[in-house]
């Protein structure tokens, strides 16, 4: 693990990732945590494809980065297409299931 400054990281992930119209929102000065980079940038790499991959055309990809006292939260921002929720959740990974009652 080493200190990563994520509103430095961020835009170098965005830039990298081969994907148009990707941004940024940051908050002003370094926002330093403990990671792995490599492994951090395969999971941002990875969702960015998938929220390309689902957005409308024409529209950015923004990731927001805010801040507390003590933690970092960031938030992917995208507009898009109207699609079945099982496939969107089957392409990202996830497990679902619909609730009973």
């Amino acid at each position: 693990m080493q200190a990563i400054d994520l509103a430095e990281f961020l835009p170098n992930v965005a830039e990298h990732a081969g994907i148009a119209d990707v941004r940024c929102a940051l908050v002003d000065g370094p926002v330093p945590v403990h990671a792995d980079e490599y492994p951090l940038e395969d999971v941002f790499s990875h969702v960015l494809k998938n929220a390309d991959r689902y957005r409308r055309p024409g529209t950015p990809i923004t990731l927001v980065l805010e801040t507390t006292e003590r933690t970092a939260t960031i938030t992917l921002r995208a507009r898009a297409v109207a699609a079945d929720r099982s496939q969107v959740l089957s392409a990202l990974g996830a497990r679902w299931g619909r609730g009973r009652g």
